[in-house]
């Protein structure tokens, strides 16, 4: 998994862009870019950062899940408006720990982390599964056996006695997806309403 990151003024030739871009571990995209990515994100505030420039970046992001890092200069902006901030200069690894510790299921050769990326952890190929898709998956990697009205109940919010194919097709992309990546598991749907992930 890559942390999505990005600094306020989007200068690539920034020594922090240059340092992180150079850690497997994090991929910078500019401002404009990091919007289209859903999953958790950092932005960088530099101490020469103005406050409208701040205010802008602040705007953009309202909805979205953004973690800001930024110069103590600028404390008093993000306390006002009560959004959670870490300090720099931060130790990357403590980036790190902060994304990488949570939400991230194996099993056999496959990865599914927070950001909905699934990778074959022994290839290092890997693609983007839908929301909904990362729901399936994690339940089965984390049960390996799960009914079929749970999924349908619980993630795709169907009442269990309503008959819908739905799920089937949630199972089939998945297992396109998975086959891309030669990931070397299956999933199948059992007589007995269930559904297994097995290697």
């Amino acid at each position: 998994m890559k942390i999505p990151f990005s600094i306020e003024n989007n200068n690539l030739e920034s020594p922090l862009v240059k340092f992180l871009s150079g850690n497997k571990n994090f991929q910078f995209f500019v401002i404009e870019e990091l919007l289209k990515i859903t999953d958790e994100k950092i932005i960088f505030i530099n101490k020469v950062a103005t406050k409208n420039k701040i205010n802008e970046i602040l705007d953009l992001f309202k909805v979205h899940q953004v973690c800001f890092v930024i110069h103590p200069i600028h404390k008093k902006i993000f306390f006002e408006k009560k959004i959670e901030t870490l300090f720099y200069p931060i130790n990357p690894i403590k980036i790190q720990k902060k994304f990488l510790h949570k939400n991230i299921y194996s099993f056999s050769n496959i990865i599914l982390q927070h950001n909905n990326l699934i990778t074959n952890k022994v290839t290092g190929k890997n693609i983007y599964l839908t929301k909904t898709e990362a729901s399936i998956i994690k339940a089965l990697l984390i049960k390996k056996i799960v009914k079929r009205d749970i999924l349908k109940k619980k993630i795709l919010n169907i009442n269990s006695d309503i008959e819908t194919k739905s799920l089937e097709s949630h199972l089939s992309r998945i297992r396109k997806k998975i086959k891309e990546i030669d990931v070397g598991i299956e999933i199948l749907s059992t007589d007995a309403k269930e559904v297994i992930i097995k290697n």
